[in-house]
């Protein structure tokens, strides 16, 4: 058997063709064509009203695809697992976490669901991942009694419960002091690169955006799909685009667009008019 190419492109963990997502049969976002690489960390970004929580929420099966094609090639890594378990993680936006519980039950729980282990597996399990995320010591303390970065970090521990080969996290950073986001990012990092594991978060974070992520699409409203691909960076020097140019520098935006106005010019048709912007 021949070595594998380390120069080749690693293969599309997620691939959407044509796709089309939205509520009650009505689209909010149509005509998506993208591929997420596996073991990178993917940004999907957009404005509010863009759409971003809604594609993310469909890429991880909690809303069913308008039409379209799309495809998770993800298996999972854990032996064991009951029928229909999930071959991904999810990490929401407020944690999502149970207030009864203590944070080791929170965590426990999709081992609980999923798998067939003793309740004492269960529990060295459950405290291996909060050691993972930095929580040792906490596992029996109520998710009231923890900071907002703690809860960030034990939604991650439970999102990695079941060893999946994806995990999904919506606004990761969301609410989070400068520092405490810096935190989170290097968790992150740190657990892309020791387990494997490939990410696909909804981020407006452009300080932790720039930190992490390999490749992000660009949603916008109007245009109601990706207006840009690529990595954060390279997204970020375009300046061809000002709806491009809106999102990373909406400084620079503002006042090229107020420029225009005052000298008479009308806004370019693919941007629309600058009021058209406001909510």
């Amino acid at each position: 058997m021949s070595a594998p190419d380390p120069q080749a492109s690693p293969r599309a963990l997620i691939q959407a063709r044509n796709l089309a997502i939205g509520y009650g049969g009505s689209a909010l976002l149509e005509h998506l064509d993208f591929e997420v690489p596996e073991g990178g960390i993917t940004a999907i970004l957009g404005g509010s009203g863009t759409g971003k929580s809604t594609l993310i929420k469909t890429l991880a099966g909690l809303l069913a695809p308008i039409s379209g094609s799309l495809e998770l090639h993800a298996e999972a890594r854990r032996p064991g697992l009951r029928p229909g378990a999930p071959n991904f993680g999810m990490v929401f936006q407020a944690g999502a976490l149970l207030g009864s519980l203590t944070l080791l039950q929170n965590v426990a729980l999709p081992l609980q669901r999923w798998t067939d282990l003793p309740p004492a597996a269960i529990e060295l399990e459950a405290r291996a991942k909060l050691r993972l995320v930095g929580l040792s010591g906490f596992e029996n303390h109520p998710v009231d009694a923890l900071s907002g970065g703690m809860r960030k970090r034990a939604g991650v521990a439970r999102g990695l419960a079941l060893d999946p080969p994806l995990l999904f996290l919506d606004e990761p950073s969301a609410g989070l002091d400068p520092h405490t986001m810096a935190e989170l990012d290097r968790l992150l990092i740190a657990l892309n690169a020791s387990l494997g594991i490939t990410m696909v978060l909804v981020t407006h974070e452009l300080a932790s955006l720039f930190r992490i992520a390999d490749h992000a699409l660009l949603l916008e409203r109007e245009a109601r799909g990706i207006i840009a691909r690529g990595a954060p960076r390279e997204l970020s020097e375009r300046r061809e685009d000002l709806r491009v140019l809106r999102f990373f520098h909406p400084d620079e935006a503002f006042e090229l667009e107020a420029s225009d106005l005052h000298s008479g010019r009308a806004s370019s048709p693919s941007c629309g008019p600058l009021l058209d912007d406001l909510p």
